[in-house]
């Protein structure tokens, strides 16, 4: 009886909610892109999952917010084939749209022409909100890339970083359960 005064009371005061904020969460995953020749220049495309622990948002129970920050590709440990990275665009990826449906950008990159690119190359997020687009513990995504890329396949590793906002209220969930 008493135990549940208590929660009721805490019910009552909204005091059952933990709020979590992680400014940087960062993983690492290799991409492969294959070359197709458009003229002078080259472009490449691929489509792949990263892998997202993140808690799927609840209505009423968990307010998520999953922003990409940052990708960085980086070139291969091996030296394998590189070039020039002139823009790049990052699109989230639904698997069961009809063919031809818009996708939200969540990278796009132009490379700035007064500025040397090395081995690394750092693009920022466009600030979507990712957490509804999550798919089994996945974010489909489709990388499009566009510059003076190497006449083969190729690949990079790259960082991917996020930030994670989420409150969770634990009466709320308690109450519809």
């Amino acid at each position: 009886m008493r135990a549940r005064l208590l929660l009721l009371t805490l019910t009552a005061c909204n005091a059952l909610s933990v709020q979590i904020d992680q400014p940087r969460i960062c993983q690492t995953i290799p991409v492969a892109l294959p070359v197709v020749s458009d003229g002078g220049a080259a472009s490449a495309s691929a489509n792949f999952s990263i892998p997202v622990e993140a808690p799927v948002a609840q209505p009423g129970e968990q307010d998520v917010t999953l922003v990409l920050t940052d990708v960085t590709l980086t070139r291969p440990v091996d030296g394998g084939p590189w070039g020039t990275l002139d823009s790049a665009v990052l699109l989230l990826r639904d698997p069961t749209a009809a063919a031809g449906t818009p996708e939200a950008a969540i990278i796009d990159y132009q490379r700035d022409p007064a500025v040397a690119q090395g081995d690394a190359i750092t693009m920022s997020g466009t600030g979507v909100n990712l957490a509804p687009h999550i798919q089994r513990a996945a974010l489909p995504v489709q990388l499009q890339v566009q510059g003076e890329l190497p006449d083969l396949e190729w690949s990079a590793t790259a960082q991917i970083c996020f930030h994670l906002s989420a409150t969770v209220d634990y009466a709320q969930a308690g109450s519809t359960k």
